[in-house]
């Protein structure tokens, strides 16, 4: 087994089947390869939702060369106040098929031909109409939603290997295998964690499992070769700079980067640029490439973030729905100002209305509708409302007397031209693992107390992770552990033994038997030292009867650098460490899902998350201590006085 722990991200697993098809003219039978990939493999999600009863989604999907999409399969899934309806399938501006939605028990499996469907270049567009038909004559839902679950599309054919460096990376791409020497340089160490994150960026909406090994025996080239679907990258760390395709047009095709100083940057950063559609050949060299940066925003419209057609129509409550990202604006945000501008439809007489706008579930502007059908409203949106990615929903509810066919439905629109405009502040408003990515962005340094090959794999699988999350640009840069230490950069600290975490802010001390979780600083921030200091007085011990290895991943405001920072370590045990990594990786909403600020794995139990206590100020605790000890005091004083009494009776009698 390679001594590098293989890094793995959660990915969708490919269902391969062989199949047999006609062959041509002789009608002899041939092998022929067919790929089902589930939709959130595609990019598209896991599900897809149809709002309102007659709705239009659009669809793309990556088609790899060679291959052909052919069938989409998955399951409909209606509310239960409609019996069933059709879908019909457009590409092309053309009708290319209509069928039934037959439900039973809410459902309705479906198979959608996708062989006529319009294929420009490795993209596949359409369209698919839903109707539903409703029970009953003259009762109609709001917001009827239909869903799409379980997809997955059918692909004919074998995705053809690359014959040049512009072919070799494909439009779908299950795994991602980067090989580096057992002792990497530090540039080439850099340049795998560049091309590492900057890849999980591109293939972010697929799922990509991305590995970092080191090369079998210090060869140069991998040891077994990858599927179809597969890619794999060697860093030689030797020779003049630049990228050579290895085996082209064959399955064991594979791609080199050579050099061993900082050009062997440039060549990784190739890889994630448009420009590589235009290497027309095996061999390569790149140079002058800048690493991405993501830019921070203070002010944005709507129409800046992406959003058009901002519209919606229906009888009695049109719904327009907005997600507010956060790493698209500044690193930490105090507040969020939206100017909220727009039309509905004015209303009658005998009827009335309400707009009203959510956050996050929670309402927090509603005005009534009047006869100017116009909309311009400041709203201030505090920070601790707004996380990593937030729902924002306008609707326009009417009163009244309504009803299916006879009621005219109204209208809602928001200008593009809305904008959201941040107000920053110098520590997150979100702590923990929530604090991320933008706690991380844009550059983030990287220290290793081991600078092995295992450290860069375990720095890879956190960067990757914490990519996961946005598709804002994350670039690493690998510094030293004592410049990192004193630093207000924020940084990514692996300390796979756990030797030296106790020069950093953290959350969690482990030694061979105990763990202390310590209490978060009045300013938010980890603790320093060891356990018993200064900053840790209330912390609270476990201690075990016998030895317990552990490995953890702690999220830590660092109040005094005025930093995040992402600690990864162990009690002396790498392997829990490692376990801990590749558990993350096993599902993609795993990193999502952190809401804490400790992940923990113990023993063979299943790793755990933990919030720290918020350490009180510290008048407030002597304050609290000189009244204990009063009372104590007191209470002494009594017991004696009760005492000397009890005494004194004894001695009369």
């Amino acid at each position: 087994m390679s001594t590098m722990r293989r890094l793995t991200r959660s990915t969708t697993a490919l269902l391969l089947a062989g199949g047999m098809v006609l062959g041509s003219a002789s009608g002899a039978l041939a092998q022929a390869q067919e790929m089902v990939i589930p939709l959130d493999s595609l990019g598209v999600g896991e599900s897809t939702t149809f709002f309102g009863r007659t709705a239009e989604v659009p669809f793309t999907i990556p088609v790899p060369p060679g291959t052909t999409p052919e069938v989409l399969t998955g399951t409909f899934q209606l509310p239960v106040d409609f019996t069933g309806g059709f879908v019909e399938l457009y590409s092309g501006g053309n009708l290319l098929a209509s069928f039934p939605l037959a439900a039973e028990n809410a459902t309705a499996g479906v198979e959608i031909p996708l062989d006529q469907v319009e294929v420009t270049g490795d993209r596949a567009s359409f369209t698919l109409r839903a109707v539903m038909d409703v029970e009953g004559d003259q009762w109609c839902r709001e917001i009827p939603e239909l869903s799409l679950l379980n997809g997955s599309v059918l692909y004919s054919g074998e995705a053809d290997a690359p014959e040049t460096v512009a072919d070799f990376l494909p439009p779908i791409l299950s795994t991602l295998s980067i090989y580096v020497p057992s002792d990497p340089s530090l540039p080439v160490q850099q340049a795998a964690l560049e091309l590492a994150t900057s890849l999980e960026s591109v293939y972010r909406a697929s799922n990509i499992d991305i590995q970092i090994l080191d090369l079998p025996g210090n060869r140069m080239e991998p040891g077994l070769p990858g599927g179809s679907l597969e890619r794999q990258i060697v860093f030689s760390g030797t020779g003049e700079p630049g990228i050579e395709l290895v085996n082209g047009g064959e399955e064991s095709a594979f791609l080199r980067i050579n050099g061993e100083d900082g050009q062997v940057g440039d060549q990784a950063r190739l890889l994630a640029d448009p420009i590589l559609n235009l290497t027309s050949d095996n061999q390569v060299t790149a140079s002058g490439f800048p690493t991405q940066m993501h830019t921070f925003r203070e002010i944005a419209t709507l129409t800046e973030l992406g959003y058009s057609a901002l519209t919606a129509e229906g009888v009695g409550q049109p719904t327009v729905y907005l997600t507010l990202e956060r790493a698209r604006f500044q690193p930490f945000v105090e507040s969020a100002d939206l100017t909220l501008t727009g039309a509905y439809t004015p209303l009658g007489e005998e009827r009335g209305g309400e707009i009203t706008v959510t956050v996050g579930g929670n309402v927090v502007d509603r005005f009534p509708a009047d006869d100017s059908g116009e909309i311009d409203r400041d709203i201030t949106i505090p920070g601790n409302q707004l996380g990593r990615y937030t729902d924002i929903a306008v609707a326009y509810r009417t009163t009244g007397d309504v009803s299916c066919g006879t009621t005219q439905p109204v209208a809602l629109t928001i200008d593009g031209e809305s904008s959201i405009t941040i107000t920053d502040t110098n520590a997150p408003s979100q702590a923990g693992f929530q604090a991320f990515p933008e706690g991380l962005l844009p550059t983030v340094d990287v220290a290793m107390s081991g600078g092995t090959a295992a450290d860069l794999s375990r720095a890879a699988s956190i960067l990757t992770g914490v990519q996961s999350l946005s598709n804002a640009p994350l670039q690493p840069r690998i510094v030293s552990w004592d410049e990192a230490v004193g630093s207000s950069n924020p940084t990514v600290f692996i300390d796979a033994d756990g030797n030296r975490m106790g020069e950093i802010p953290r959350h969690l001390a482990m030694t061979d038997t105990t763990l202390t979780p310590m209490t978060r600083s009045g300013g938010g921030g980890g603790a320093t030292g060891e356990p018993g200091s200064e900053d840790v007085d209330s912390a609270r011990q476990l201690t075990m009867s016998e030895d317990l290895s552990a490995g953890s991943l702690q999220a830590v405001w660092d109040a005094g650098n005025a930093r995040m920072i992402l600690a990864a370590s162990s009690n002396q045990n790498p392997v829990q460490l490692d376990r801990l990594l590749d558990w993350l990786g096993e599902d993609t909403a795993r990193w999502a899902g952190l809401q804490g600020d400790v992940l923990v794995q113990a023993g063979d139990r299943a790793p755990m998350e933990f919030q720290v206590e918020t350490q009180e100020p510290r008048q407030l605790i002597d304050r609290t201590n000189l009244m204990i000890a009063i009372a104590v005091g007191a209470l002494i004083v009594i017991v004696a006085i009760v005492v000397l009494l009890v005494a004194i009776r004894r001695f009369r009698r």
